[in-house]
């Protein structure tokens, strides 16, 4: 059986072996496809990777439905937003890029439920986006109940 090449974004450069495919690390700095992810696709998202776009940090500014679940949060370091279009429900304000409207945290329905997709960072290195995880508690109880 031939080796199976499949692509993986790590921050190195030097090919591993694991479970009998072997996989090449491509540096961070190769475009990566986000859309091609199964779940982008089996949601039929389109998504974009803003780092190149422009100034990372947004204005975060809820939408009127949200406004009391995001008071404290006023600007989001992004990385990737979806374009807005029928099967997207942005939770915040578009940022419009260009001629299309662009967000960072969605609902998204899928069957017979609704997905909410933030497609913002987490971690220590985006320790401006902290306040978002409560945001994304207080849409998921808020959904729950409402």
């Amino acid at each position: 059986m031939k080796n199976k090449f499949v692509s993986v974004i790590r921050p190195l450069s030097t090919p591993f072996l694991k479970n009998k495919f072997v996989s090449v690390i491509r540096p961070l700095s190769t475009p990566r496809f986000f859309n091609r992810v199964p779940l982008m696709q089996e949601l039929a998202l389109r998504v974009q990777n803003i780092e190149s776009l422009g100034p990372p940090i947004w204005p975060f500014q809820m939408l009127d439905r949200y406004s009391a679940l995001g008071a404290d949060m006023t600007n989001l370091l992004a990385s990737r937003a979806a374009f807005i279009e029928g099967n997207v429900e942005s939770v915040t304000q578009p940022i419009k890029v260009g001629d299309q409207n662009l967000t960072p945290l969605f609902f998204c329905n899928y069957g017979d439920g609704r997905c909410l997709i933030s497609l913002s960072f987490l971690n220590d290195a985006f320790s401006q986006n902290r306040p978002l995880k409560t945001v994304i508690a207080k849409l998921v109880i808020d959904q729950l109940i409402n």
